[in-house]
């Protein structure tokens, strides 16, 4: 719990310190929120801050969680009827991500982005087929770090009709912008929280479990509402579609709203389809409805939109581990290629693996349920 606790409270002090290594620079009136003191910390400091958070966080979730599983109650010396702990951690969570809203965001500049492209909607250019770049001397897009100043956006419509009303409210201020785009990232992230917390209220293990691996999870107020990435948004979409998936029509609109968001967020799919296998009606009118929202989401910004994703999807992130594959195999067959689309298939094959190894694990664990006295 302590561990947790100081996660979260150094993931809030690198944010309320301001501009730094771990933090850009927004410019803008400094009566606008976010806040920051403006302590202008040392690069070294704020590094090692984000460091330690990260491995505090990693070691108090992994000491929760083995606790969790140890206990009856849920929690070492708990009841099993108390959920009490949960209903703590839960608020705690909401609570940073609160405090997150209203401090400049850390560890990412993807948030510069998202302004950048709700600024093009808003002066009437299609962020799909433009960059940063084209607004030279805007300030909200000349915000925008290299190497991304070129590139188109890849996100969805809906993630895209979100950053302009941002844009819309914030003007040239990229403080204010951003304050509104971190608003609705904390609001999902709560949102997707309570939603998790109240799909497991009858259960108090569980109900602590999912307290500790989402709302209270260090880890990730650290990377999604710190970091403010788009994928909270699309996060949400797809958790609610799946507490709802007995109303087909509503978990598929919610589905499609999700893929609108971020197209991958549509693997999440996968799991309410293969729970349909049998329901053939219902998944069909599950997926016709989720292909009807993304569709018509599609249509309303243009084919254009299609294509930043097709190339992206074939990028090799520096911090995946595909990226070795890729520097191994230039290292032994030469370095004439990028071995992008070979890596690619190799990413679904490795895909397939782990989702059938997973219901490999699910059917013993079934089978083990049955058998029991």
């Amino acid at each position: 719990m302590v561990a947790i606790g100081a996660s979260m409270l150094l993931t809030i002090l690198i944010g309320l310190l301001g501009p730094s290594a771990m933090v850009p620079a927004l410019s803008g009136p400094g009566r606008q929120p976010p806040y920051s003191l403006g302590a202008d910390p040392d690069p070294y400091l704020v590094v090692g801050m984000a460091a330690v958070a990260i491995v505090l966080g990693g070691l108090g979730l992994l000491g929760a969680l083995v606790g969790v599983r140890g206990s009856s109650g849920g929690w070492p010396g708990g009841s099993s009827r108390d959920s009490g702990p949960a209903r703590w951690w839960v608020a705690a969570g909401c609570a940073v991500a609160g405090v997150l809203a209203f401090l400049p965001p850390s560890g990412s500049g993807d948030h510069l982005n998202y302004a950048a492209y709700g600024r093009m909607v808003t002066l009437g250019l299609d962020p799909y087929t433009h960059g940063a770049a084209d607004l030279a001397g805007d300030p909200v897009a000349d915000a925008v770090e290299d190497p991304w100043r070129e590139e188109p956006s890849v996100y969805g419509p809906v993630a895209t009709a979100l950053q302009a009303v941002a844009s819309w409210a914030g003007g040239d201020s990229v403080r204010l912008t951003i304050f509104v785009l971190a608003l609705f990232n904390a609001a999902a992230f709560i949102v997707t929280g309570l939603l998790i917390d109240r799909f497991t209220r009858d259960d108090p293990v569980r109900r602590l479990r999912a307290a500790l691996l989402w709302t209270a999870n260090p880890l990730l107020l650290y990377q999604l509402v710190a970091g403010m990435h788009v994928d909270t948004l699309a996060v949400a979409c797809m958790v609610a579609a799946l507490l709802a998936r007995s109303r087909p029509v509503g978990s598929g609109v919610l589905l499609g709203l999700g893929v609108a968001v971020k197209v991958n967020a549509g693997l999440a799919a996968l799991g309410p389809a293969w729970e349909l296998r049998r329901r053939p009606g219902r998944l069909a009118l599950m997926a016709g409805c989720a292909v009807a929202v993304v569709v018509v989401g599609y249509a309303i910004v243009g084919p254009e939109a299609i294509a930043p994703i097709t190339r992206t999807s074939k990028s090799i992130s520096h911090a995946s581990f595909w990226k070795l594959v890729q520097g191994w195999l230039q290292s032994i067959v030469g370095t004439g290629s990028a071995y992008r689309g070979e890596i690619q298939v190799g990413s679904l094959l490795v895909l397939a693996l782990v989702a059938w190894s997973l219901l490999r694990l699910a059917s013993r664990r079934d089978g083990a349920g049955l058998g029991a006295p």
